[in-house]
């Protein structure tokens, strides 16, 4: 029985994302762009991949309101206010005649190792593409196994995520946004996706268990890895997108994270997830890509603090795309699609975050000037940490491959991510209460996992494209 409670949890909100996604990737913008057939723009594995993350989303979203109205938070009404959502999504995709399944696509958008692989003529490359998959599914097995046998543990997840999660399903209603029990903060002191996400699976269990309340997590991480893959596959060999895929699969922190009931992976997966589909759409210019990603975008500042730099970032690679292409004309098109998620973002922010953060009496006690940050900050990101040498190869291909860095898709993917990595530095630097933090290393871990998996994807495009360029290929 525990078994079927857990697959409801988790076909709900995939349900909801599908059915989202249907209606986001036909769409389409006089001027903007409209080179695909909208159901051969997304295999089924990377509809799911997505479908996740937005329907965590929507399910999330929804407890939220069902909330702010009063309602109780319990499975009958959850499941029912997203079971009608579903269906007002489902009725709209049939009247705009919306296929609901993809048809096949054409080998170009190859999904997964096909059976081609059986009939060819054995080579090296067909066997590594062989192995890396059988590594690949290794690592994603192994992820799994770990979180059924692992409860909650890190620290800010027992003190903070969980431990709210587990006062909603307690009361079933949302308590004041001053409500706090722990010194770690209060109920508002992050935005509250996580929580309420925690909160879903344990109604859907009927049980609060301390183990199964990770699986949305080791969801979040399998949906990260399959997105990169597709994202690179979109351009690259199969090789290619297994190999780097399965490189971000084995980042350590990543891994960890897979297992841990806090906003850290979650954030990273909405913050790839928005830099991909940017670039999607920058390349083919079909705008239901571009309301994907900044869905996406939004969806990251509702899970973390954090996620608001994401979406700052992704508006403001908007910008650049505009003024750089000389699409002026363009921008009072695209406003149509940037103002209503941003809009909701910010009445979510109006009505959760303001009154628990007044401004302070001294912005210099807020607000001060850390040099010594500089050095530490480099050091740990490149000759320590938890990510060993993955930034130090990350800056390593940016200054090889810098010929290569120019394709738009390129271009956008590793200027998002290096303007992440400056951007917390930034922070660092001006903003004295994460100091203490910085200096025992456990923020800046956990803060670069947000652009971590993003550099894994752009290092994939960049060298690729830099031994198409090669000379004798």
């Amino acid at each position: 029985m525990t078994e079927l409670r857990l697959a409801f949890a988790l076909i709900i909100p995939l349900l909801a994302g599908w059915t989202a996604l249907c209606l986001l990737v036909p769409l389409s913008g006089k001027g903007l762009g409209d080179q695909f057939p909208a159901h051969r723009t997304m295999p089924v594995l990377e509809r799911f991949s997505v479908g996740y993350g937005l329907g965590t989303g929507i399910l999330t979203t929804t407890m939220l309101l069902l909330g702010l109205l009063g309602m109780p938070l319990t499975l009958p009404i959850v499941s029912m206010a997203t079971a009608g959502l579903i269906l007002l999504m489902g009725i709209e995709a049939v009247r705009r005649k919306v296929r609901l399944w993809p048809v096949a696509e054409p080998r170009r958008w190859g999904a997964h190792l096909r059976i081609e692989l059986v009939r060819r003529r054995p080579s090296a490359g067909m066997v590594l593409e062989i192995l890396l998959a059988v590594g690949l599914l290794y690592r994603l097995v192994m992820v799994w196994a770990e979180v059924f046998l692992r409860p909650v543990f890190a620290w800010d997840a027992f003190t903070y995520w969980s431990l709210y999660a587990k006062v909603l399903f307690v009361e079933k209603q949302l308590p004041s946004q001053s409500y706090q029990i722990t010194a770690t903060g209060s109920l508002s002191s992050h935005p509250l996706h996580v929580i309420f996400l925690q909160d879903w699976f344990g109604l859907a269990l009927d049980q609060w268990n301390d183990v199964l309340i990770n699986v949305p997590f080791a969801a979040y991480y399998t949906a990260l890895i399959l997105i990169i893959y597709f994202g690179l596959r979109r351009s690259q060999s199969r090789l290619f997108a297994l190999l780097f895929a399965f490189l971000a699969s084995s980042l350590p922190l990543l891994v960890t994270h897979a297992g841990v009931a806090q906003g850290d992976l979650p954030v990273a997966y909405y913050a790839t997830a928005a830099s991909i589909y940017l670039g999607h759409w920058v390349t083919n210019r079909r705008v239901g890509f571009l309301v994907l990603s900044l869905v996406l975008a939004v969806l990251a500042a509702w899970t973390k603090a954090i996620g608001i730099l994401v979406l700052v970032i992704i508006l403001a690679l908007l910008v650049l795309w505009v003024i750089r292409d000389g699409q002026v004309r363009a921008w009072r098109r695209l406003m149509r699609y940037v103002i209503p998620p941003v809009a909701a973002l910010a009445a979510a922010f109006i009505v959760l975050r303001l009154a628990s953060f007044p401004l302070p009496v001294s912005l210099a006690q807020r607000f001060a000037f850390q040099p010594d940050v500089i050095e530490l900050y480099v050091r740990s990101l490149l000759m320590g940490g938890s990510w060993g040498i993955t930034w130090g190869v990350f800056l390593l291909v940016t200054v090889i491959c810098w010929r290569s860095l120019w394709s738009p898709r390129i271009f956008y993917a590793f200027l998002f991510t290096w303007t992440g990595v400056i951007a917390f530095l930034g922070i660092y630097l001006f903003l004295p209460q994460y100091h203490e933090n910085m200096l025992n290393g456990t923020l800046l871990d956990r803060n670069t996992l947000t652009f971590a998996p993003a550099s894994v994807y752009c290092m994939g495009l960049a060298i690729a494209e830099r031994l198409r360029r090669s000379p004798g290929r």
